[in-house]
């Protein structure tokens, strides 16, 4: 997903647009992510054995990695999350032990996870809001004699939570999902031993409740895993940007801005004219050549 093509919902934007500004606005928690790496490796040729675990993480989601080797097994995993965007990929080797009672093991996960907190403006009430998310990777299973031997997975998730105290405990009468937790979006996929590695790119589409001018956060989570041959890459993207109703403005405590860029009516006039002119420049050439 392109974050060029996306324009900041910000406070000064709406402060220029002489748009009244909610008070809650100005009192969003501070937007947070965070990152993990870990894994884990044991190897016995039967002459010689060890193991080696390592876990790293980030409170600020800073790029982290972690990777050792072992013998025949060794892992890879690595993560990153900034607004808007978070990035997850882990990979292992492994090879069978020489001795049946020996257990060689390469296990590789990452995750990256961000919450962002928003204020959507312009109405009133309870209003719908549109989602949309991409997710781009590729898995690769491992091919053992057995399916629990070795396999991927990954899962992305994002939830609506309200910010500070839910209407539900207020006024229970008045209650909608956009007062409490809506689970908004929920992706997963795992490949045991023996299947084929695939790549995919999904764009999904949903929509969830939101009460106009009531803070309300977006957590994403993205989390990957592998073993004994396994991998999996979503070093790529798993972003999603808003669809707002007409009229509505959002503003987002990173300051990053969700919303999908609408060209201004002023926008589509001044094509309209660059192409009139364009056509009326070839006609006066035409014209000339005659």
């Amino acid at each position: 997903m392109n974050t060029s093509n996306v324009v900041c919902g910000s406070l000064l934007a709406a402060a220029l647009a002489g748009v009244a500004l909610p008070v809650s606005a100005q009192i969003l928690p501070s937007f947070t992510t965070t990152t993990n790496a870990s894994g884990y490796v044991q190897h016995d040729d039967g002459i010689e054995s060890g193991s080696i675990n390592e876990t790293r993480s980030s409170r600020i989601g800073a790029p982290i990695e972690v990777s050792h080797s072992l013998g025949t097994q060794s892992f890879e995993a690595s993560a990153s999350a900034s607004a808007g965007t978070l990035r997850a990929a882990v990979a292992t080797e492994w090879a069978p032990a020489p001795v049946w009672y020996n257990e060689n093991r390469a296990v590789a996960n990452a995750s990256a996870g961000a919450t962002d907190y928003f204020v959507i403006s312009g109405g009133t009430g309870v209003a719908t809001a549109g989602l949309r998310a991409e997710i781009d990777g590729r898995q690769t299973p491992g091919a053992q004699a057995y399916y629990w031997e070795s396999s991927s997975l990954f899962g992305f998730s994002l939830i609506y939570n309200v910010a500070g105290t839910p209407l539900c405990y207020v006024e229970p009468i008045a209650c909608t999902l956009a007062d409490q937790s809506q689970g908004v979006l929920a992706e997963s996929r795992s490949l045991p031993g023996g299947s084929r590695p695939i790549r995919f790119s999904s764009d999904l589409e949903t929509d969830f409740l939101f009460r106009y001018d009531q803070p309300f956060s977006l957590a994403a989570l993205l989390s990957v895993g592998a073993t004994n041959g396994g991998s999996a890459d979503l070093s790529s993207t798993a972003s999603f940007l808003l669809d707002l109703p007409a009229g509505a403005y959002l503003v987002s405590a990173s300051g990053f801005g969700y919303v999908a860029a609408v060209p201004e009516p002023g926008t589509y006039a001044l094509l309209l004219l660059g192409l009139a002119g364009l056509g009326l420049d070839q006609r006066r050439r035409a014209q000339r050549k005659r």
